[in-house]
């Protein structure tokens, strides 16, 4: 299995683990006062669906190395589908960390739904790195 498809297979198996980050995190505008954020499942109609996720470019000093690592990022899913404020939440190294929010800054979705009105969201995603050579 080459990196490339390693990682894609990673991203795919990381769906069910998106979906779960969804129903234990979708949020709605924190900003806004007048009604309570939408914390539990209860609250969204509907989950976000990715529509495009870009694959993670693996690091090219980790892998000239041959090391293999992970990122768990942290981001809102906007109202319009697009990911904002992408973090790190852990990394085993700095590059992965890197990668993987820059990756995850271009994915897009078709947003939560709440009462048919979209809302944002805060996922959790881990993204894994694994090098064929060890």
């Amino acid at each position: 299995m080459t990196t490339s498809v390693a990682v894609r297979a990673t991203l795919l198996a990381c769906l069910p683990l998106m979906v779960l980050a969804v129903m234990t995190g979708c949020v709605t505008n924190p900003q806004a006062t007048s009604e309570p954020p939408a914390d539990h499942l209860s609250a969204v109609d509907v989950m976000p669906v990715p529509r495009f996720q870009a694959q993670p470019r693996y690091p090219r000093e980790m892998l000239r190395q041959h090391i293999s690592g992970a990122a768990v990022i942290e981001f809102i899913v906007d109202r319009d589908g697009s990911v904002q404020r992408a973090k790190v939440v852990s990394q085993t190294n700095e590059l992965f960390g890197a990668a993987a929010v820059e990756c995850v800054m271009k994915w897009r979705f078709n947003p939560a739904l709440r009462a048919g009105v979209p809302v944002r969201c805060i996922m959790t995603i881990p993204i894994n790195f694994a090098c064929d050579a060890q």
